[in-house]
């Protein structure tokens, strides 16, 4: 008999071991959600990162050409201001009297 006493015992033991309750069930469940999203979350991290990269590369990109027009723009300007200047000194040469050659001192 004893044995038998024992032996329910370690019945219902066994059965408070191995089968959780549902307070442990609910947690396990959500422990296993916060993981799904903390999964979801790294993946999105992730993809965000990499766009952020690419992002910054074209960024990168865009100033070196930007930087190429504005020194193409800045030489264009000398340029231009160089052919100005001519252009004003010989307008002031053309506005001068023609003396002739014999009234050159």
């Amino acid at each position: 008999m004893p044995y038998i006493l024992l032996g329910i015992g370690i019945f219902f033991v066994g059965l408070a071991v191995f089968l959780p309750t549902k307070e442990v069930q609910d947690t396990e469940v959500n422990l296993k959600e916060q993981i799904d999203v903390s999964e979801n979350l790294g993946f999105f991290i992730d993809e965000l990162s990499e766009s952020v990269l690419e992002a910054g590369s074209e960024l990168d990109t865009r100033i070196a050409e930007l930087a190429k027009l504005q020194d193409s723009i800045d030489s264009s300007l000398e340029y231009w201001k160089e052919a100005i200047k001519e252009a004003k000194i010989a307008e002031k040469q053309q506005r001068l009297p023609h003396r002739p050659l014999f009234f050159k001192a």
